[in-house]
């Protein structure tokens, strides 16, 4: 009974049928980095929908991002009127900028369940992902391997995202603050939760390949 007594905190409702899944494809595996690698692909396939509507929101913010940039020249002197033009603009090639920001909104919930849920779980305690590498998943990488494959996907990744027409400082926050924000802290991270970020950056740059290429909507 001692399983009872993890907590996986606000979100365990959704840890524990994640911990469920983890486990079991540990049955079918019998390596636990497989097994993180599997539920990484299954989570990604269930917020599929979600991260493909944020994406051609984000596409469509892009590709008003000229006009955008006019109309902040045109009417750099009033506020007011700057408003009302972008609303009008959004309006007639039919953006929406919120949508792009919703669908992380409601993917949080299943990215704080799965953190705390890798954080907690003590199946992973000195089990390898690859022995004389990694010989704990519950500790971090010993050679820091893990967290510098991360920061370069997070960096290719965050390349193959739209551009928004943020401003420099917020493209600038998204092209490099998150990519070496989540880099320094993997090296913290146990070597689980980095084998599971770096796992779902990976099928996310897949992802925007495929939207960026093959996606006529």
């Amino acid at each position: 009974g001692m399983h009872a007594v993890v907590d996986f905190g606000w979100f365990g409702f959704i840890g524990k049928p994640l911990h469920w899944l983890m486990v079991t494809f540990h049955g079918l595996t019998g390596n636990w980095g497989l097994a993180i690698i599997l539920l990484t692909i299954v989570v990604k396939l269930a917020t599929l929908y979600w991260t493909t509507k944020s994406v051609r929101s984000m596409k469509a913010m892009a590709a008003v991002a000229p006009k955008m940039k006019e109309l902040q020249t045109k009417y750099a002197d009033n506020p007011q009127k700057l408003r009302v033009e972008t609303m009008a603009l959004y309006q007639q090639y039919g953006v929406n900028p919120l949508s792009g920001c919703l669908p992380i909104f409601l993917q949080m919930p299943i990215w704080i369940g799965l953190y705390r849920m890798l954080s907690s779980s003590g199946e992973l305690y000195l089990e390898p992902l690859i022995g004389g590498w990694i010989n704990d998943l519950s500790d971090t990488d010993p050679v820091y391997v893990l967290p510098v494959l991360l920061i370069v996907t997070m960096f290719a990744q965050a390349k193959l995202t739209p551009q928004t027409g943020q401003t420099g400082m917020q493209q600038k926050l998204l092209m490099y603050g998150l990519p070496l924000g989540f880099g320094i802290a993997s090296f913290f991270f146990p070597a689980g939760l980095t084998l599971y970020i770096f796992t779902n950056t990976l099928l996310s740059a897949a992802h925007s390949i495929y939207m960026n290429k093959f996606d006529r909507k």
